[in-house]
């Protein structure tokens, strides 16, 4: 959506549970778009545009923590039409503190991320609920190996109190206590619910607020100014277009023309501040490798060809033996002479010794 000639600045896009004509409309616009079980709606994103799906799992199938079970569902959906998402979330608002599991929530979420990762398919987790988790559990994921349990972005639920449309960062903005909290050490965040809902006491759902939409989507507007100061936000899906029955309190399919579009912003993707340099890297393949490999130039024309041989790669970092990305891209293989990096966006690109790294 267009005002004259200015194209806004936003970070809003649509959550969707069924494709409606209201979900699709603000689809083609939004510069971030999330879809529940049906990645088919993400195809009518523009170019550029943040994508999300998560596929919903009952309580009994989020508890048992089964990673075959979770990535073979997610896979046959994602797979349809071919179309690959910008992030896969996983399970949702569970195992959220350490003394309710997310030790084991994380081995569950690094052991999928590497399945995920070797099909150049990207990672937002933990999708936790608003007020979740303590600070304490906070750093112990930063302490995690890998930090973070190796996703690529930390999803996050926000939500306020519609009555006031105040934000506080208990809740809407907490993002921002976790940031300070880790110093800014964090992949970016990515808030896949946001929205008035039941906090402080208030109703569950903005249209048991008693407020108009006009009024929500102002509130909706003031977020997303929040949103825009800071750069390690991707964006947030509101909850909800296309609405199911049992969720028609949250539904904006009324009133989300009244949300402006946006051009798709670069994702500021996180490099742990302890990763070596590109020197330290190149003597640690020389190192670790004693001369063995494959001569580049075959692994780059093998990489461009499809090899899924070469596609299924090695991160190297701090520590050897992450196949997930960094450096802004995925390193899909290495040599004695150099790096063969992805970047989304960018392509292959082989670096040697002279070279820098591609950065996204």
């Amino acid at each position: 959506m267009t005002e004259g000639n200015t194209r806004y600045k936003m970070k809003l896009g649509p959550h969707i549970i069924l494709s409606t004509q209201a979900a699709l409309d603000w689809s083609q616009r939004a510069p971030i778009v999330k879809a529940l079980n049906d990645p088919g709606s993400l195809k009518q994103a523009q170019p550029g545009a943040v994508t999300i799906f998560r596929q919903y799992f009952t309580v009994n199938e989020q508890d048992r923590l089964d990673v075959d079970f979770t990535i073979n569902k997610i896979k046959i959906l994602t797979a349809l039409g071919g179309f690959k998402p910008t992030f896969v979330e996983l399970l949702n608002e569970t195992h959220q503190r350490v003394v309710w599991g997310l030790a084991d929530y994380a081995a569950f979420t690094w052991a999928c991320v590497k399945r995920l990762h070797a099909v150049g398919q990207m990672v937002a987790g933990f999708s936790f609920s608003t007020g979740q988790p303590e600070m304490g559990d906070w750093q112990f994921l930063a302490q995690y190996d890998p930090p973070f349990a190796g996703v690529d972005a930390l999803a996050i639920h926000e939500y306020w109190n519609g009555r006031t449309g105040q934000f506080s960062t208990w809740n809407a903005l907490r993002y921002r206590r976790v940031h300070e909290l880790l110093g800014g050490e964090h992949p970016p965040f990515v808030i896949t619910e946001c929205g008035a809902d039941a906090v402080e006491g208030r109703e569950a759902g903005w249209r048991k607020c008693g407020i108009s939409g006009e009024q929500y989507v102002n509130q909706l507007l003031a977020y997303n100014a929040e949103l825009e100061k800071d750069d390690y936000v991707i964006g947030a899906t509101p909850f909800t277009s296309g609405p199911t029955p049992n969720w028609q309190a949250f539904g904006l399919d009324g009133d989300s023309w009244r949300i402006p579009g946006g051009t798709p912003q670069p994702i500021r993707f996180w490099r742990p501040s302890m990763a070596w340099d590109r020197h330290q890297i190149f003597d640690a393949w020389e190192k670790s490798i004693g001369g063995q490999g494959f001569n580049p130039t075959d692994a780059f024309g093998q990489f461009m060809a499809g090899n899924p041989s070469i596609n299924v790669g090695v991160f190297v970092g701090p520590q050897l033996g992450y196949d997930r990305p960094d450096w802004g891209g995925k390193v899909v293989q290495y040599t004695t002479t150099g790096i063969l990096v992805y970047v989304p966006g960018q392509g292959a690109t082989f670096a040697t010794r002279e070279d820098q790294l591609p950065l996204a």
